[in-house]
């Protein structure tokens, strides 16, 4: 058996499919197939045996077996219970002596008490139960008919015979007059009931291969409450008809983000979350629907999170535009939604002002009001001019962040050009701090790019707090590695003690990144190219040396993020 696939169905259409391993969640509709061949040796051909076999790729039957619900059952042994006796044959369960009837004991209870350290031998034809003598206290005569335990019991007539589909070339598990399996006209159960199940393949010549057990958890409904509580939710909020706002090409993450609130989902039975998957579909009809993704748990409570990167996109969606989700839990059941949402395209705007680097603000304490007036344009603008606003932020040394600025609202043209008067007088806050400001700045030349021989970056080699740039260049074949440190005195300069090298080679499409693999406050270099990734350290005499081809792989396509 090559594979057991589970195919999840939603209005009608195929929307995933799951791999099915050790266990398998399952409702009263489900679509299970089976990959599966004959493996042959020394030329044999089926064909020359039986055609209807070698069309079925060497199987002439599969057989699905399952058992009851597990359930608890009393058990008898042979003889008494005695302390000084730890393995006992079970001869019957509920009356019955067909000991092969149990599939898998669960749990045991002697005299009423959990018995958790035990053990199952097949010992011929017969069923032993080995019971750890730390339970020596629970083994009194007294006790030998109050031994229960929890099984699956398996009946011979507990099973099902699967199709074989000669245009997909694989088993199919359907009930009588269906498409699809219903275990409910074969069993009777309830949610979260567990069944066991696995698959016998004979070949027509005697052989038969039997399969792994597949614990099956019965789930057969999802619900609301209260039913169709709307699930969607907006960082942006929505429009006065109720439509949700995206933008796409926003610097916040959440502006074109679909998030689904699933605090309306009832939990299971066994208060676990009752979701699965999530998917996302759009349409600009509501009546055919295109994939766009899959939502992912949050990390906040109840929120699950689609982003929709319009840099992906090869185009934008229009204005007016229709999303539906699917919520599915483990089984395959679903609730679907859709929703209407207004979609903006900032993609291509682009904020100008008219400041220059450098450009001087001047304040004079002995007045009441300092207003300087900042200026620009919306480049691409587009829309009415109360969808918009431009807030202005300085950077705060101190803090190492951008700080909003105290100023009236924006004046936005509907030609797209803004002011904004910033009386620093009444930004109490920059007042407060902005005499210990102190910024240094590190002289450069922009030239035309000749070739790409220079790489710099920043990290810290040693001490936490004290950044410092690394510039790596080619001279010759090789790489030279360069740290500046910055001296009050003289302004940066050449970090001897850090810019030595072993004799490292360039190779070709190089690229290069700065990264504190192990987190010591120590960068590592770490170059990349499609044949190989690199690692270049500082050793233990500050010497940096070259550890080549990490991942022993090559003819890939790297990045790097922070997780």
């Amino acid at each position: 058996v090559t594979t057991y696939e589970e195919y999840i169905y939603a209005d009608n259409e195929n929307i995933f499919n799951n791999t099915i391993n050790d266990k398998i969640y399952v409702n009263d509709q489900e679509y299970i197939l089976i990959t599966a061949f004959d493996q042959t040796f020394d030329g044999f051909n089926w064909s020359q045996v039986d055609q209807l076999i070698a069309t079925q790729q060497g199987i002439k039957n599969i057989t699905m077996h399952y058992t009851n619900s597990l359930a608890w059952y009393d058990l008898a042994i042979s003889g008494s219970l005695d302390y000084n006796k730890f393995v006992y044959e079970i001869v019957s369960y509920n009356g019955s002596s067909d000991i092969q009837n149990i599939k898998g004991i669960q749990q045991i209870k002697i005299g009423g008490y959990w018995v958790t350290d035990f053990e199952i031998i097949l010992d011929g034809a017969s069923l032993l139960l080995k019971i750890d003598e730390t339970y020596r206290y629970l083994l009194s005569p007294q006790n030998s008919d109050n031994i229960s335990a929890q099984l699956y019991e398996s009946l011979e007539d507990n099973n099902i015979v699967l199709l074989y589909n000669n245009i997909i070339n694989k088993w199919e598990l359907k009930s009588p007059n269906l498409s699809y399996f219903n275990i409910s006209q074969y069993l009777n159960l309830t949610e979260g009931n567990e069944i066991l199940l696995w698959f016998n393949l004979e070949d027509g010549i005697g052989n038969v291969l039997h399969t792994h057990m597949i614990k099956g958890i019965y789930d057969n409904s999802i619900a609301q409450s209260p039913p169709d509580t709307n699930v969607f939710e907006w960082f942006l909020g929505t429009n006065s008809t109720g439509s949700g706002i995206i933008i796409f090409g926003s610097d916040t993450y959440l502006d074109s983000t679909v998030q689904i609130n699933i605090s309306s989902v009832h939990p299971t039975l066994f208060g676990e979350v009752d979701i699965g998957r999530i998917m996302v579909y759009g349409s600009t009809d509501t009546i055919s629907w295109d994939y766009i993704g899959r939502a992912y748990y949050s990390g906040d409570e109840d929120l699950w999170n689609y982003y929709w990167d319009g840099d992906l996109l090869d185009t934008i969606p229009p204005e007016n535009y229709n999303l539906k989700i699917f919520l599915f839990d483990r089984a395959g059941n679903y609730l679907n939604q859709a929703k209407s949402v207004k979609l903006y395209d900032y993609t291509q705007i682009q904020l100008i002002t008219d400041l220059i680097f450098g450009s001087i603000f001047e304040y004079n304490s002995s007045l009441l009001s300092n207003e300087k007036l900042i200026k620009g344009e919306i480049q691409n603008y587009f829309g009415s001019t109360n969808l918009w606003d431009v807030i202005s932020q300085y950077y705060d040394p101190l803090q190492k962040e951008w700080v909003p600025m105290a100023t009236d609202s924006a004046t936005i043209l509907s030609n797209g050009s803004y002011s904004i008067t910033w009386d620093i007088s009444k930004d109490l806050d920059f007042k407060a701090s902005m005499y210990n400001f102190s910024y240094g700045y590190l002289p450069m030349q922009a030239v035309a790019i000749q070739n790409n021989d220079l790489y710099g970056s920043w990290g810290t080699f040693g001490n936490a707090d004290e950044w410092e740039p690394l510039v790596i260049s080619n001279t010759g074949s090789n790489l030279d590695i360069s740290v500046y440190s910055f001296n009050k005195t003289s302004g940066w300069e050449l970090n001897t003690s850090l810019s030595s090298e072993d004799i490292i080679g360039t190779i070709n499409n190089q690229v290069f990144k700065l990264w504190d693999l192990n987190k010591d406050n120590v960068f590592e270099i770490i170059r990349i190219s499609s044949s190989q990734i690199d690692v270049i350290y500082l050793d233990s005499n500050s010497n940096w040396v070259i550890k080549k081809n990490v991942t022993s792989l090559s003819g890939y396509n790297y990045l790097t993020f922070d997780i």
